[in-house]
């Protein structure tokens, strides 16, 4: 009887509101692991894994780069980024079961990250179309994009399910020196001539904005 007295006197006072419960254990909240915007590319130090430059793209030649990816509508394009030696790498993995001669992929760079309304000098872009013989690369003027002969080089894989790219640009012409760090605006574009659509990275971007566009991280003081 004075257990059932003592129990209906906690009930009471808990529905007046007069019962402190902070003396009660309360389970430890915990904060969401942090991750990098999906508009963002960071690399940390040099590569230690060599890469053959030609087109294939090896899961271990990138196995220690920086990724990204985006949907194409045959299915996800992986993107791979990693600095070795005195080159800026990039490598991609598209899939496409409607290949056309004209299908591209434009790697676009905002070398200062002074992320213009309009193409500047400091822009720059690569075009790496299915058929090799017409790629090629365009600066800003600061209206428009131009015709441009830089010092990229590509390669590309044909396969019957898709492609796969690599392209590399040396550090010095970026500006980009050994032991520094330094941010640069990016963004990919991929042209399907089947069925004429465009996809881009990062959701949303325009190839003619640079003030769109992504950003690259590299960090060559690690």
């Amino acid at each position: 009887m004075h257990k059932l007295a003592a129990v209906l006197l906690v009930v009471s006072a808990v529905i007046a509101g007069t019962l402190s419960l902070q003396g009660l254990a309360q389970p430890a909240a915990t904060a969401p692991a942090a991750s990098a915007p999906a508009s963002d590319v960071v690399i940390k130090g040099v590569s230690t894994m060599p890469v053959t430059f030609d087109g294939n793209v090896s899961k271990f030649e990138y196995a220690d780069a920086a990724c990204a990816s985006f949907p194409n509508g045959h299915g996800i394009v992986d993107v791979s980024a990693k600095c070795f030696d005195g080159y800026l790498y990039f490598a991609f993995q598209i899939p496409d079961l409607s290949p056309h001669p004209g299908d591209d992929i434009v790697i676009m760079l905002d070398t200062d990250h002074s992320r213009h309304a309009a193409p500047g000098k400091t822009d720059i872009r690569a075009y790496v179309r299915r058929n090799m013989e017409n790629s090629r690369m365009q600066q800003g003027d600061g209206q428009k994009w131009a015709d441009y002969y830089g010092d990229w080089e590509y390669r590309s894989a044909l396969y019957s399910t898709g492609r796969e790219v690599e392209a590399r640009i040396p550090l010095k012409s970026l500006g980009i020196e050994p032991g520094k760090k330094a941010a640069l605006g990016l963004a990919f574009r991929i042209w399907d001539n089947k069925p004429q659509q465009t996809y881009n990275w990062p959701a949303g971007s325009n190839e003619n904005k640079p003030d769109t566009w992504g950003t690259l991280t590299i960090d060559l003081t690690e």
